[in-house]
């Protein structure tokens, strides 16, 4: 459907190696999917696959079994979480956006004047702090 999900690799990560059913070359470098010899779950047609999982050992940190949780980072409190109910948190480096944005539409509620204008740049300092782009 045009979407994805990506997720940086870094040495070390838990892969799963999976033998290609013939060499896979000309797919990545041509974008073809046609075989460039005969070969058959060749070692070097091995493709490194993300599944997941995580030892008993050394569990998921901070794991919300609550609700859907997209991760920025290994402690969970950079990222994306989603309730059934529809409910979402946007954790940022400055806090939750959606909190911030409470916050300012709070303050522009009971502002009638400019006696909240230092609380209004804070926060969009802490919502300018935490933008990708």
């Amino acid at each position: 459907g045009g979407g994805a999900i990506t997720h940086p690799v870094k040495e070390g990560d838990v892969v799963t190696l999976r033998p290609q059913m013939r060499s896979s070359e000309h797919y990545h470098t041509d974008g073809e999917y046609v075989a460039s010899d005969t070969r058959s779950m060749s070692l070097s047609d091995m493709e490194a696959f993300l599944d997941g999982g995580e030892s008993l050992k050394d569990p998921i940190q901070n794991f919300d079994a609550e609700n859907m949780h997209l991760r920025a980072n290994e402690d969970g409190s950079h990222g994306i979480r989603v309730s059934e109910d529809g409910k979402f948190a946007l954790d940022g480096a400055q806090g939750d956006v959606i909190d911030i944005v409470a916050q300012i539409a709070e303050l522009l509620g009971t502002d009638t004047d400019t006696e909240h204008r230092a609380q209004y740049e804070q926060l969009a300092e802490k919502l300018r702090a935490m933008s990708l782009a």
